[in-house]
């Protein structure tokens, strides 16, 4: 964010062509696949975070080794 004058530029970038697939209901043992589709146009990935509620379960950082991060919830596995 820059400061120019009285006027506030931000460096502002945006996915392009996101879609996140959710079920929007799904019955006690069954399982899912949650994906995320993205464009980066070129731009390399920093972080893509799953929640549930306002906990994260989930997080893939391919600049960290291991790349993929499972956080324990209650009734909830992930299968990486």
């Amino acid at each position: 964010v820059y400061l120019w004058d009285e006027y506030i530029v931000a460096d502002v970038r945006a996915l392009r062509d996101m879609h996140i697939k959710v079920p929007e209901a799904v019955r006690v043992g069954d399982s899912v696949t949650l994906a995320c589709n993205y464009d980066l146009e070129s731009q390399a990935l920093y972080t893509i975070k799953w929640y549930r509620y306002d906990s994260e379960f989930y997080r893939y950082v391919p600049k960290e080794s291991p790349p993929s991060r499972v956080f324990i919830m209650p009734n909830l596995d992930v299968d990486e």
